[in-house]
């Protein structure tokens, strides 16, 4: 017998960046974020809850700040 079964999950609203946006090194974890126009930096970040492609930035990064990674741009955003 095979039961296919989706268990709806709540998280709470949060600034998330996307899994790939994330270099962990183990030791730390960073993000680029854009200081100026076209001018990015690293920022060290704790990191709390993965869920899919989203992790959850605890500290480190304000909402509304964008970050990129592998030539690509994201925007935080909150969850929910």
């Amino acid at each position: 017998m095979v039961v296919d079964v989706e268990l709806p999950i709540r998280v709470p609203p949060a600034v998330t960046v996307p899994l790939d946006a994330l270099i962990d090194s183990g030791a730390r974890s960073r993000v680029y974020v854009e200081h100026d126009e076209g001018i990015f930096e690293p920022r060290e970040v704790e990191t709390g809850w993965r869920f899919g492609e989203r992790v959850e930035i605890l500290r480190g990064v304000r909402p509304g700040s964008v970050s990129l990674w592998r030539p690509h741009f994201w925007s935080t955003r909150k969850a929910g």
